[in-house]
């Protein structure tokens, strides 16, 4: 009920504008971790112009509430729609591993949000890590992985795909020869594993 509540009130948005009408520019913005810690939000030491600047111009959401305390299940949830409690989606895999994966079929209805733009002819593209997965295809960070989209159907572009080409490992970026890796207080430099 939820997801199909969300999702039509996104198709009523974008339903909502006149038949040749231009279409308003959406920029989506999501940040793990980062908590409101930028200008835009009234904090004096970070130094954020361009973000400030963007936050002037456009809408900023000054509350967020997540349904559960996972990453990948709270990302779930705002693409999605579905409720993690409702739909067991309850790990950061639930995208695309479990009962509450979503199919790689493209389905008379949208799966997520940003299917949802992509089929009310808005240009879709990724960059970063938007649903659990840090470039939208399935890799695990040790690089396993079969390298099927995280959120099917539902981007135009992934910039990652041109660095990296299409299906092919991330390979562990190497700090530049003559310089080493910074070192951290447990004498491990960053970037290696123990």
């Amino acid at each position: 009920m939820t997801s199909r509540l969300v999702l039509t009130l996104f198709a009523l948005l974008l339903a909502a504008s006149p038949a040749g009408a231009q279409k308003m520019n959406v920029l989506f913005i999501a940040v793990d971790d980062l908590r409101p810690e930028l200008g835009c939000y009234g904090v004096k030491h970070a130094i954020s112009p361009n973000i400030d600047k963007l936050a002037s111009q456009g809408m900023t959401f000054t509350h967020h509430y997540v349904q559960v305390a996972t990453c990948g299940s709270s990302r779930y949830a705002l693409l999605t729609g579905r409720s993690p409690h409702k739909s067991g989606a309850l790990g950061n895999e639930a995208m695309y591993a479990g009962r509450t994966q979503l199919s790689d079929k493209q389905l008379d209805g949208a799966q997520t949000m940003p299917e949802l733009f992509r089929r009310s002819g808005y240009h879709t593209i990724c960059i970063g890590k938007i649903s659990h997965t840090p470039d939208g295809k399935v890799y695990a960070y040790n690089g396993n992985g079969d390298g099927r989209p995280e959120l099917p159907h539902a981007r135009d572009e992934l910039p990652v795909e041109a660095r990296l080409g299409h299906g092919r490992r991330r390979r562990r970026r190497q700090a530049p020869r003559g310089r080493q890796r910074p070192q951290g207080p447990d004498g491990v430099r960053r970037g290696e594993g123990r």
